[in-house]
């Protein structure tokens, strides 16, 4: 038996019933290969609203955002605030960030890691 990275390797998977080519993408005639069907037409808005919005236009919206939120509608103020700082980040995802990490000790040669570190000290 040859242990050898390249023994290891499996061969690219054929074209045909996955409807991918030799190197994993997508082939021709792959019905899910066709990407967003909106994107054209996002795209086309978005070069509207370019040649439309100039950059003067932009900073009289703003100045009237800012205005609102000065004034104190809470609309403006979160839309403000969200858009300047960020939206707040939920209490669920910050609760995940506070537990300690998982620890993951390896096992060598039928020894923790760890405890060999020890012994060797």
């Amino acid at each position: 038996m040859v242990d050898s990275a390249d023994s290891l390797k499996s061969p690219p998977s054929p074209t045909g019933r996955n409807g991918r080519d030799r190197r994993g993408r997508f082939a021709a005639g792959n019905k899910a290969a066709k990407g967003n069907p909106h994107q054209q037409a996002t795209q086309r808005f978005r070069a509207t609203l370019m040649e439309t919005v100039k950059p003067a236009d932009l900073k009289a919206v703003v100045r009237q955002l800012v205005a609102k939120a000065k004034a104190g509608e809470p609309w403006a103020v979160k839309e403000l605030l969200d858009r300047s700082v960020g939206r707040p980040v939920s209490a669920d995802v910050v609760e995940q960030e506070e537990k300690p990490p998982y620890i993951v000790r390896i096992i060598k040669f039928g020894k923790d890691a760890h405890e060999e570190g020890e012994a060797a000290s």
